[in-house]
């Protein structure tokens, strides 16, 4: 089972795959359920179709993603939030429905403890770092990628803002970035110019910005 914390807008999320080893079925029949499926040339609506008909926004329970299985072939899978776990847990009844609802209540505060516990560990290497290890302030990192950034974002059809705030959110599954600007607003006794800045300042964030970029420069290269 698949215990790495992820987090999609500032959400906790466990995957389906996670999911169907909790609730003892396959994969496919939990897709099944979220996708809808054809019966006898009938078309029955999954969980999915319903809530967007009725505009509730199934991307508030339900988020689509892929895997690689173990003949290397891409799969589908979503990253279900603690809303849609809640609602698959309501349509269990009886032993099931309650071990379902213990497990993955158990899993949220797991992937909590585990995110404080990095993030502590992260700020206190941070505390450690002598002051002439950090970057020069001029050296900003979005600046100096700018080229390769431009071509993820022309890729993923995102805004600087949309591209910046996908850094930030791949950082922070690691790191609180709120701690590294207070570090950085306290040895410059001024504030940032910008997030890219508090980026440059810190090797640690530095490498982790670069890390998401030159992924995200591969999936794209990989699709041409």
């Amino acid at each position: 089972m698949n215990k790495e914390i992820k987090i999609r807008n500032e959400e906790y999320t466990i995957s389906t795959l996670d999911i169907a080893d909790m609730m003892g079925t396959s994969h496919s029949k939990i897709l099944r359920k979220l996708e809808g499926r054809t019966e006898k040339g009938k078309h029955i609506k999954g969980y999915i179709e319903i809530l967007d008909e009725a505009q509730m926004g199934s991307v508030e329970f339900f988020i689509k993603n892929s895997y690689v299985d173990d003949k290397g072939e891409t799969r589908p899978c979503y990253e279900v939030t603690k809303m849609g776990c809640e609602f698959l847990a309501n349509k269990f009844t009886g032993e099931k429905g309650v071990l379902f609802t213990a497990k993955y209540i158990k899993r949220f505060h797991e992937m909590e403890d585990a995110l404080k516990q990095v993030q502590q560990e992260q700020s206190n290497t941070l505390e450690k770092i002598p002051e002439n290890l950090l970057l020069e302030k001029e050296t900003d990192w979005y600046s100096t990628r700018k080229s390769k950034i431009n071509y993820v974002r022309d890729k993923f059809d995102m805004t600087k803002r949309e591209y910046m705030h996908r850094i930030l959110e791949g950082i922070n599954e690691y790191y609180n970035f709120d701690s590294a600007r207070k570090k950085f607003i306290a040895l410059n006794d001024r504030l940032p110019w910008s997030n890219s800045e508090v980026i440059s300042y810190f090797p640690q964030l530095r490498k982790m910005a670069d890390e998401i970029l030159y992924n995200d420069m591969k999936c794209c290269l990989d699709e041409e």
